[in-house]
């Protein structure tokens, strides 16, 4: 890997990811695909690390809409662990929890070649001499990357989610805030 994405899911990082290898970059390994996309843990490394982030009640959502597969296996990844208990409470808690891990040492470790990019900037043209600066590499093809309206939008999240998931929203909206008021 010349590059390690990651995320909590539901980021567009594997958008990024394959944006990246179109420009020559090595992203994806055994180990990236198994648990480094969502490590829950810091990693040392020389190579350069993007931490992608997004709203967390949609990328929960989007999580939950993909269902198996997704919901289950990044419970396990976020928490290093194949036998965790698997809930949507602990997916969401674990999310919050890898952002605070990863935003915290950013700022301990200032010097430490780590980008924190919020989902939206990924669309945003000014992305692309973010990219290039980070990565060194000038004249970068297919950024920003093409939006694509998200199946999980504003509208669906006040009118299709179940009382559940409210009432999750609201015993995290600590967190929720945290993640969403970050900059």
């Amino acid at each position: 890997m010349t590059v390690c994405v990651v995320c909590y899911g539901g980021c567009a990082s594997n958008m990024l990811v394959d944006n990246l290898e179109k420009n020559g970059f090595k992203c994806r390994s055994d180990i990236w695909t198994k648990l480094l996309c969502h490590s829950p843990e810091i990693i040392h490394t020389n190579i350069p690390i993007i931490y992608v982030y997004r709203d967390p009640v949609k990328a929960y959502l989007s999580m939950k809409r993909r269902g198996t597969g997704f919901w289950d296996s990044n419970q396990r990844k976020l928490s290093n662990n194949n036998d965790v208990k698997l809930t949507d409470e602990n997916l969401l808690r674990l999310m919050i929890r890898q952002f605070k891990m990863w935003v915290d040492f950013k700022k301990k470790h200032p010097n430490v070649k780590l980008l924190i990019v919020k989902y939206e900037e990924l669309f945003d043209p000014k992305f692309k001499t973010i990219i290039e600066s980070f990565m060194n590499k000038k004249n970068m093809q297919h950024f920003p990357i093409e939006y694509n309206k998200p199946h999980i939008t504003t509208e669906y999240v006040k009118t299709d989610i179940s009382e559940n998931d409210l009432m999750l929203f609201k015993k995290y909206k600590t967190g929720i805030a945290y993640i969403n008021n970050f900059r």
